[in-house]
């Protein structure tokens, strides 16, 4: 008697581990896509105005406001590129990919390498 005890404990504690995996696995299949993995410990740390870090996590979350994303909201607008007019409003392109972006983007770089380079030269003289 005692050995079909330990035995129906055993298959008890093996079903109820199952059953923990399976809603767990079930939960994390929900989950997946729906947030950002990304360590946002240096975003939240770096040398930048509240602002522009919180902007950053917006970006990495894709919750900036696009027409992608008020589309899917049931809001209706353009879907199109205001700026470029050639591909859909999507966060990455926006922010990455349109033409007039990648113009900003060398912009910002010529600016902050003269900049780098006005201070070096301040230090060393």
């Amino acid at each position: 008697m005692i050995y079909y005890a330990q035995y129906f404990f055993e298959r008890l504690m093996l079903m109820h581990a199952c059953d923990v995996l399976k809603r767990q696995v079930a939960y994390e299949i929900q989950l997946v896509g729906s947030y950002c993995t990304f360590n946002s410990f240096a975003l939240w740390k770096a040398k930048a105005e509240g602002k522009h870090r919180f902007f950053g996590w917006l970006f990495l979350q894709e919750k900036i406001q696009t027409a992608d994303n008020l589309l899917l909201k049931g809001i209706e607008c353009d879907p199109v590129c205001c700026l470029c007019d050639q591909d859909f409003e999507t966060t990455v392109h926006l922010c990455l990919q349109c033409y007039f972006a990648q113009e900003i983007w060398v912009l910002v770089r010529a600016w902050t390498e003269m900049a780098h380079q006005c201070a070096t030269t301040r230090s060393s003289s």
